[in-house]
């Protein structure tokens, strides 16, 4: 072999087996999984926004939120639930009413891996709602199919149980039109 093709011929060993050194010391950031389904529920305060300056409102109540899914990648899943987020209040000059919110969700979810059990998730989809209006503000219901969307943090217990903390927006059709409900809640997501 010609003496000038030895340094090539080293520089390129070492190189392939540095490469190779160096990637089988990298964890994978995401490890593999089997596609598995799993179930939630999730309690906390959800909350209407703001309210009219003429008025007195009471715009936070506890809500809730059930769901299943199944994931099919380490990194994406699919989601149908139910969120139950109470009622808002309003009294102008004596005169009081009540929206109560709730619908079904169908929600596709993206998680990132932070750490060794810590995850970042974010959610995208529709809620099919129904406000129920009483009270002052008379007697309706509104149903619609509206945005819903939130993101969140999953921290692994053990390989089948997370808890969860994460905050989530949905849209209803409502008395004034398109109206928002943000739920700030806290659970746990049991796989299988």
């Amino acid at each position: 072999m010609n003496r000038r093709l030895w340094p090539l011929v080293v520089l390129a060993t070492t190189a392939a087996l540095s490469t190779s050194l160096v990637h089988a010391q990298t964890p994978s950031p995401t490890p593999a999984a089997s596609p598995r389904f799993y179930v939630g529920g999730s309690l906390g305060r959800s909350d209407f926004g703001s309210c009219p300056s003429f008025a007195s409102c009471d715009t936070k109540d506890l809500g809730f939120r059930l769901y299943g899914g199944y994931q099919f990648h380490p990194m994406f899943s699919v989601e149908l639930g139910y969120a139950g987020l109470g009622e808002t209040s309003a009294s102008v000059g004596g005169s009081s009413g009540t929206i109560k919110a709730s619908g079904w969700t169908a929600q596709a979810v993206g998680s990132y891996p932070v750490m060794n059990r810590l995850a970042l998730f974010g959610k995208l989809g529709a809620i099919y709602g129904e406000t129920k209006v009483g009270g002052a503000f008379g007697s309706r219901k509104d149903t619609g199919t509206n945005l819903a969307y939130g993101v969140g943090v999953r921290y692994g217990l053990t390989p089948a149980l997370d808890l969860t903390a994460e905050w989530e927006r949905f849209r209803f059709d409502g008395p004034s039109g398109k109206d928002n409900a943000d739920l700030l809640s806290a659970g746990i997501r049991v796989k299988f």
